[in-house]
């Protein structure tokens, strides 16, 4: 996953200026969609740009540190792994806390906001 930024001072499109990065097809499975994904939230770390975090309605939380070349989660274990919010603590950044649930698509039971810290 790839996230480009567009300094303050840069001409704007009204029609933006997206590429498609892909998938490309959908792979075959259970409801058609099996190893396809998509994102609730999406939080900032508010001192290093390559620290991002994103959420998933069923996938948990998960954070790169190299501006999203690679990614890693540790919410495998959490009760419910559908997040829908994320809050970055900008006084202590180490301090993240996230709504869970995923009450568009019913993937996951919302059972409040935890920490991680």
């Amino acid at each position: 996953m790839k996230f480009y930024s567009n300094p303050a001072n840069a001409p704007r499109s009204i029609y933006g200026n997206w590429t498609n990065l892909g998938p490309f097809s959908i792979p075959l499975g259970d409801r058609g969609y099996k190893g396809l994904g998509r994102i609730n939230a999406i939080g900032f770390h508010p001192t290093d740009a390559n620290t991002i975090y994103i959420g998933a309605p069923a996938g948990g939380l998960w954070v790169t540190h190299d501006a999203g070349q690679t990614w890693t989660s540790n919410t495998d274990n959490l009760p419910t792994a559908g997040v829908s919010a994320i809050m970055v603590d900008y006084s202590n950044p180490q301090v993240i806390y996230i709504g869970t649930g995923d009450r568009d698509g019913g993937d996951a039971e919302g059972l409040g906001v935890f920490e991680e810290f």
